[in-house]
């Protein structure tokens, strides 16, 4: 069934990480997300930045140097652009204007926040990147400033230079990453993560450091949703300005639903395929052939099997009091409000 619009995912606007953060971009501690503890200031994370490894052209024996598309994003295109790696990337721009040193920034971002996600998991970066074109993740830049970027397949989407800089260029990426990381437990390398947003983008705003909100404020926020966020169809319909309703879900599983560990082993499992493996392209449940976008997203009834599959395996590992995703679907709107209330 049609699920959602190239228009609501195509584009992210995601201001993540809330905490202490004052107009020269300084947020420390768990606001900078998953693999900061409590004392990392954001300093450190740019030293860290700054000590990322010069981008090296592309070998021309592989591509004849040029990058390759890893996504279906209709924001920026840079086929056949030259090309740069770091570690774990691949960079090129859109044209010409864009800066070796516009490039470097923003790869030394994807790598840092690539550290701290895997650090997270206590896993390797190079363990994050399942399938995905000589086993790189993909960072198209396109010419211009903006505060917008994507993350879908193998690839993050993203302007050469953000509107506001510092830290919330870096949550800015980090959210992205996070999703393209999403796409690789799925065997996704080139289609939208979609199943569903509130999983999606309530993970990504977790791992980028976005805290449980306040009791008022969900109730205020949640009334529309009737009791029926967590619905496979009404669950794709929020926006950013939901964004912090979804991050609190994760955190409840993470903290009581589940308890600690289980949303990681949630994150790292296959929700795309019970009866099934990831193909070449990697896009099921997409019109075409997931090299050709078409317009409208289409979630097979796989994908809503498999995430209710792997999220049931969950439960009945976890010591929680969520038993089954049937249950928490039922109960979640008075399951949530009560641990709020109790923090």
């Amino acid at each position: 069934m049609k699920k959602t619009s190239l228009l609501a995912l195509s584009v992210v606007l995601a201001l993540t990480g809330c905490g202490e953060e004052d107009e020269n971009g300084s947020v420390n501690g768990k606001s900078l997300g998953w693999g900061a503890t409590h004392s990392t200031s954001f300093a450190e994370l740019q030293q860290r930045m700054n000590a990322v490894p010069s981008l090296t052209p592309k070998s021309a024996s592989q591509d004849s140097g040029l990058y390759i598309d890893r996504s279906n994003n209709i924001m920026v295109d840079c086929s056949a652009r030259p090309a740069y790696t770091s570690a774990h990337f691949e960079i090129a721009g859109e044209n010409d204007n864009i800066p070796l040193a516009d490039m470097q920034r923003i790869a030394a971002i994807a790598e840092v926040s690539l550290e701290m996600i895997a650090s997270h998991l206590n896993l390797e970066p190079a363990a994050l990147i399942k399938h995905s074109h000589l086993n790189k993740l993909g960072i198209c830049l396109k010419e211009g400033t903006n505060s917008v970027a994507g993350g879908q397949g193998s690839e993050i989407s993203a302007f050469q230079r953000n509107t506001h800089g510092g830290v919330y260029e870096f949550g800015l990426l980090k959210h992205e990453l996070a999703h393209i990381i999403d796409s690789q437990m799925n065997g996704n390398q080139r289609g939208y993560n979609i199943n569903p947003s509130w999983f999606v983008e309530g993970m990504a705003e977790v791992i980028t450091g976005k805290q449980p909100m306040a009791l008022g404020t969900w109730h205020a926020k949640h009334e529309k949703y009737n009791n029926t966020m967590l619905d496979m169809a009404t669950g794709n319909l929020g926006g950013y300005e939901d964004y912090d309703l979804f991050a609190t879900t994760i955190h409840y599983l993470a903290e009581k639903g589940w308890g600690p560990g289980y949303v990681e082993a949630f994150f790292q499992s296959d929700r795309w395929h019970v009866n099934s493996t990831p193909t070449q392209n990697g896009c099921e449940g997409f019109v075409g052939d997931g090299v050709n976008y078409t317009g409208d997203c289409v979630m097979s009834n796989e994908l809503e099997t498999a995430f209710a599959a792997r999220f049931d395996e969950i439960s009945a590992k976890a010591n929680g009091e969520v038993t089954s995703f049937t249950q928490f679907q039922q109960t979640y709107a008075t399951l949530i409000p009560r641990w709020l209330e109790s923090r």
